[in-house]
């Protein structure tokens, strides 16, 4: 794939993700902030320590924190 095809596609799912989160009640929004805040906060504080009894919990939460960030791109 070439990069101006590339490129394309990126500006219309970058799109389609600002139309999307347009469309979040205020709640549904901060909820997801909070969310998205919160696993990153986690991943960032187990990095550092790696101090969990159970290491699919940390996987678990980094994957779905960056299906999350990924999907609901804000920055």
């Amino acid at each position: 794939m070439s990069n101006p095809d590339y490129e394309k596609i990126r500006q219309k799912a970058d799109a389609a993700r600002r139309k999307g989160l347009k469309h979040l009640s205020d709640e549904q929004l901060r909820a997801v902030v909070e969310a998205k805040e919160a696993l990153g906060n986690f991943i960032e504080e187990w990095t550092e320590s790696f101090d969990l009894y159970n290491p699919e919990t940390p996987r678990k939460l980094q994957s779905a924190f960056y299906r999350m960030n990924n999907a609901f791109r804000m920055d």
